[in-house]
């Protein structure tokens, strides 16, 4: 059996008819919010009303810096206005 050794990526040639050799391309690594809840309430009750009156989801989650995922959310009433996140507590207060 033959074993073939791969050598990083820094260090393959990819050739180029039209160029001869040129570099791999740069890989992109989609990012996330490192930290859950960077908006306010204030701008989610914006976007949330800016979507009632018509604006679409994505438009609205661009201008007020909400994901849009949770203005989806929030605006289709999957989640209450105020909501906690997990499950509610089994004991009262």
């Amino acid at each position: 059996m033959t074993t073939f050794k791969i050598p990083p990526l820094e260090q393959r040639i990819y050739r180029s008819k039209a160029k001869g050799v040129v570099p791999p391309p740069p890989i992109e690594v989609p990012c996330r919010p490192k930290a859950y809840g960077l908006w306010t309430q204030e701008s989610l009750d914006q976007a949330v009303a800016a979507v009632e009156r018509g604006t679409s989801v994505r438009r609205a989650a661009e201008m007020f810096g909400v994901p849009r995922s949770t203005l989806h959310d929030h605006a289709s009433g999957k989640v209450e206005q105020f909501a906690k996140q997990g499950p509610k507590p089994y004991l009262t207060t």
